[in-house]
């Protein structure tokens, strides 16, 4: 028989599953829920016309903590998403409030402004990615293909201060309800 073995960092012991005896493990992003620096934002669009756009503009804090990003989307038929840095507005949209994962903890976390549907200068700024979600085409009793979702695979760490876009646009030659999702804790970087 085998001796058992403690985990300690010194101060806090690993524990145990009860149900299954194995080493209880929180995932670091949802250890930051429970610190309450976790944060979400969402828009969506009903009856979007065609070529029309729905965006999410958000600038990060200024210092301090940074944002570990996540973005997601959904879309009944076809549209494209395209995710900006560095971009410019030359008018703010509706304000939009984050929301604390954690109920415990206040809303609005550290990113500086949030709008939705801002009116966005995309001269000179740099494409983080772009996706092209769901479908469009013909069947004989449906017109439209069929919608889609998209969530990034991995987070970005975004840079302080910056201005950040998520725009996405209806191309399916008709209109539709679209969602945009945005995900979010914010971190101070350790410096060793």
């Amino acid at each position: 028989m085998s001796s058992p073995v403690q985990i300690t960092d010194g101060t806090r012991f690993a524990s145990i599953d009860r149900h299954n005896n194995t080493l209880a493990i929180t995932a670091y992003e949802h250890s930051e829920i429970h610190a309450g620096a976790a944060h979400r934002a969402d828009a969506q669009a009903v009856d979007l016309a065609n070529a029309a756009t729905l965006s999410i503009d958000f600038k990060t804090p200024a210092s301090g903590k940074l944002m570990h990003f996540i973005v997601a989307a959904s879309t009944e038929n076809a549209a494209d998403i395209i995710f900006y840095e560095d971009i410019e507005l030359s008018g703010n949209g509706s304000a939009i409030t984050p929301r604390n994962a954690n109920r415990n903890f206040g809303d609005g976390g550290t990113v500086q402004f949030m709008f939705k549907d801002s009116t966005l200068v995309t001269t000179n700024t740099v494409v983080l990615g772009s996706r092209h979600i769901g479908s469009t085409g013909s069947r004989p009793s449906d017109p439209s293909i069929g919608g889609g979702q998209v969530v990034s695979r991995h987070e970005w760490v975004l840079r302080a201060d910056t201005w950040y876009s998520v725009l996405l646009t209806n191309v399916s030659g008709g209109v539709q309800t679209v969602w945009i999702g945005l995900d979010w804790y914010e971190h101070t970087p350790k410096t060793s």
